[in-house]
């Protein structure tokens, strides 16, 4: 028998609330985040940190505490300041918890 080892990406800017992401986590912790903020009345939408909903020192105090891996920005935006400043946000973010 072929066991495969699991490995998750968890998209943030897809979580429908906040109890949909423990139900991910619960299932398999991520090796790999990608990061937008958004508006939980949005669907698909890729915000710079800060501009959306998400309490993203929430997530990483409550359900993601102690992360240790890759993240990946999503960040539509032509202006490089906004990437880097939403980069700063969640470095500091991690950085605190």
């Amino acid at each position: 028998m072929l066991f495969l080892r699991l490995r998750i990406t968890i998209n943030i800017a897809h979580i429908d609330s906040y109890e949909h992401l423990q139900k991910i986590i619960d299932v398999r912790f991520p090796k790999c985040l990608h990061i937008a903020d958004k508006h939980f009345s949005v669907i698909h939408e890729h915000l710079p940190i800060g501009q959306g909903d998400l309490d993203f020192h929430k997530i990483f105090s409550n359900y993601l505490k102690s992360y240790n891996g890759k993240i990946i920005f999503e960040v539509v935006m032509d202006v490089d300041d906004e990437i880097i400043k939403s980069k700063e946000i969640i470095q500091n973010i991690v950085n605190q918890v």
